[in-house]
């Protein structure tokens, strides 16, 4: 699982927390990016992820490039939390990266699952939302 922190981005329903359960993904401005961003600065599949025990790598497609912590990148580099990427006009900093050997089997079904009911994304951000409040509030 990584979990980013939208800092910015013109598509305002993705500031925020921003979770994703699969260990390869793609960030793109096309229904077939595993998460989708309306930013007229990034391309249909502008960036692939690769979770892994070192890290988060993040490559560029082809033709593309995004920032990390300011410097320009064109091809991939491994993350880690607190790092800070801009794609396009957006801004994501990593704030959780929760490496866990996810079956491909599980991984395939999460992805249909949400390809089916895209909807389910923002119920499964929110439960996350709601177990991380509940779980530093309950010394309180």
């Amino acid at each position: 699982m990584v979990i980013f922190d939208v800092i910015s981005s013109p598509d305002k329903e993705r500031i925020g927390e921003l979770s994703i359960f699969l260990e390869n993904f793609t960030l793109g401005s096309s229904r077939k990016a595993d998460l989708l961003f309306e930013d007229e600065d990034i391309s249909k599949l502008h960036l692939n992820f690769i979770l892994s025990e070192s890290g988060l790598l993040i490559k560029s497609s082809e033709n593309d490039y995004y920032f990390s912590n300011g410097k320009k990148l064109k091809g991939g580099k491994i993350h880690k939390i607190g790092d800070e990427v801009r794609v396009g006009s957006s801004i994501l900093k990593i704030k959780l990266l929760d490496f866990k050997h996810l079956s491909e089997k599980f991984s395939d079904l999460y992805k249909k699952r949400l390809e089916e009911n895209p909807e389910q994304e923002a119920l499964i951000t929110q439960l996350q939302k709601e177990l991380i409040h509940l779980e530093n509030n309950k010394d309180v």
